[in-house]
């Protein structure tokens, strides 16, 4: 970004800028008085007269330094994210309700203890050394140097009280604002001009948008100086530019979309606040991949809430309803999501405020009527990815596999994994992310069910599984559409470290007939020689009951079924179930299917038919 044009741009532009046109505290009234459209204002209404029977909670040094002596995230982060929430709820109360003290108060006490913390970092994003805790409380000095960084939640943290700041400025006590002034210009925006190189400033991922994303709004509200702004403002922009890099032309968001969520959304937070102070003339919309990039969201959901599940998507995830409607003002192609999928606001457990305040103002309550996603066949050659989501009749049939490499953002070992699903039945489906844990993002990461080719859809070969690194590929060929059916193939023989494979080709065919939707899987070996080898095909599923049959199983979901049929004299089946972490630590299960085959031969081919 040109510094000299911005300052020329930022001098002469009025920085006394709106988060949107009009007044905020008359747009959420009116959603008051419209019968049916006040359903999220009500949930956080509700929310805050029960937080005003219950005292802030307290995050006392034991949960700090729980995660560097086990590991754990969850208990520090519940609380951390319960006070997040209890700062939005309050926030939106008093500008809603400015009469009513109570709220104030509150506002005022929960900016007061947030401003009061030791870090607004996450203790699994700080290096924190577990001997560090014998030092004497009196090192300052150590302290601050344990903390200089910025993580995604300090970075949030700044966002939200600087534009909750800009929002109640005239309700709350002048100490307090003083103080949160103080504290988001001590712990970020200083801390970003003074320190350089920060990590995620060169990253492409998820941590670029939303740190940069969030200093450059908290910089835009509370900073008066230009050359602060001109400072700031450009490497912020630069860091976006970086995180664009992190997406393929095709705009799919390889670490799943929980997180083009995520990061997109604080790009789209920051350009639009972007746009507004430099008066329209700098506007980061106006490029062909961000476009491409603000379509991925009905690309990937196949039917109601449920999305593409690939690398560390997170099950059930919702759409921002604030995002999709300004995303659809700015793009007339971006589709608005089907009302059952929009997010309630206790549905993000990070209680993030840049999602709430816009899920209330940017809406539209004239683009809420939308029943369900349109059909949708994707290649998207870019990324590797091919999306079949097709209704037939009064049923909806989905069908994705993927290519890449193995060393994709929030990597799973998963080349060829392949998904099928009848409406919401998972008949075969991808466990998605698990619980973050420091182990999670270890060398140990694919030890794990959910991050490991044992806990995909991809078979074992001699004892071998696929291995992690970009040398790892599978390569998805361009579909062809035959008689037949939609035909495609990919080449894993690349996939596995494993020097007896020569080729490894897998082939899907999908079609609808008069009997249903069928997928035929085609698996191809060629060894190096011919020696006893056993593959064993691996297909997980979230079934409630599977049967054995003459030509396979039968695998039951809720009220369906799907016919998987197999050579049964040259395949042995069983079955196992397994348990593990879903991400919010709860425990889940599902049942692996395999398919074992002994051979004494230089080639192998094992057919399995899919019919629901």
């Amino acid at each position: 970004m040109d510094q000299g044009k911005m300052r020329e741009i930022l001098k002469n532009t009025d920085n006394d800028f709106q988060l949107i046109d009009g007044s905020v505290r008359g747009k959420l009234e009116s959603l008051l008085q419209v019968k049916g459209q006040s359903a999220y204002l009500n949930e956080i209404t509700s929310d805050a007269e029960q937080l005003l029977e219950q005292t802030i909670p307290h995050l006392p040094f034991q949960l700090f330094i729980d995660f560097a002596k086990t590991g754990r995230r969850k208990e520090f982060e519940n609380v951390y994210f319960l006070r997040r929430r209890r700062l939005n709820t309050f926030a939106i109360m008093s500008i809603v309700y400015p009469a009513n003290v109570a709220y104030k108060q509150a506002l005022e006490d929960i900016i007061w203890a947030i401003c009061a913390e030791p870090s607004w970092c996450l203790p699994a994003h700080l290096d924190i050394d577990t001997d560090d805790t014998v030092k004497p409380m009196s090192d300052i000095d150590q302290w601050s140097l344990e903390n200089k960084q910025i993580d995604l939640f300090s970075a949030e943290t700044a966002f939200a009280l600087s534009e909750i700041y800009s929002l109640v400025k005239d309700l709350i006590e002048p100490i307090v604002l003083n103080r949160l002034k103080q504290e988001v210009n001590t712990r970020v925006i200083e801390r970003f001009e003074q320190k350089r190189g920060y990590e995620w400033e060169s990253a492409t991922h998820n941590w670029a948008a939303v740190c940069a994303g969030s200093i450059g709004i908290a910089t835009m509200y509370l900073t008066d100086d230009v050359e602060v702004e001109v400072s700031v403002l450009s490497r912020c922009v630069n860091t976006l530019s970086t995180y664009l890099d992190g997406f393929n032309d095709d705009g799919v968001c390889l670490e799943g979309y929980s997180y083009w969520q995520y990061g997109f959304s604080f790009y789209t937070y920051f350009a639009d606040m972007f746009r507004k102070r430099t008066a329209n003339r700098l506007d980061l919309f106006d490029k062909k991949k961000v476009k491409e990039i603000a379509l991925f969201q009905q690309k990937c959901f196949l039917f109601e809430d449920y999305q593409v599940p690939f690398s560390d998507s997170v099950k059930g995830a919702k759409t921002l309803e604030g995002l999709s409607h300004y995303l659809h003002r700015e793009y007339k192609e971006v589709e608005l999501p089907p009302i059952t999928t929009i997010a309630g606001y206790f549905d993000d457990h990070c209680s993030r405020w840049g999602h709430v305040i816009r899920n209330l103002i940017w809406r539209e309550a004239s683009n809420r009527t939308i029943k369900k996603w349109g059909n949708k066949v994707h290649y998207l050659k870019d990324s590797q990815w091919y999306i079949y989501s097709v209704s037939k009749n009064t049923d909806h049939y989905s069908f994705v596999a993927k290519g890449g490499h193995n060393l994709e953002p929030h990597n799973h070992n998963d080349l060829g994994q392949f998904v099928v699903m009848k409406n919401k039945d998972t008949f075969l489906w991808d466990l998605g992310a698990g619980e973050y844990t420091k182990e999670y993002f270890s060398r140990n990461r694919y030890s794990i069910l959910n991050n490991g080719s044992h806990g995909h859809s991809v078979p074992v070969i001699n004892g071998y599984h696929q291995a992690e690194g970009e040398r790892y590929v599978a390569v998805l060929s361009d579909p062809e559409t035959r008689d037949t059916g939609e035909h495609l193939e990919v080449d894993l023989s690349q996939a596995y470290p494993c020097d007896d494979v020569k080729s490894f080709i897998r082939k899907f065919t999908v079609n609808h007939t008069e009997d249903g939707f069928i997928l035929k899987l085609s698996d191809q070996f060629a060894f190096q020689k011919s020696k006893k080898l056993v593959i064993e095909e691996n297909f997980v599923t979230e079934a409630d009951s599977i049967k054995p049959v003459e030509n396979g199983l039968l695998i039951y979901k809720n009220q369906s079924a799907m016919e998987m049929n197999f050579d049964t004299t040259t395949l042995t089946a069983s079955v196992k179930n397994v348990s593990y972490k879903d991400h919010f630590g709860g425990e889940s299960s599902c049942s692996i299917i395999t398919l074992k085959q002994e051979v004494i031969a230089d080639e192998s081919t094992i057919d399995i038919t899919f019919l629901c």
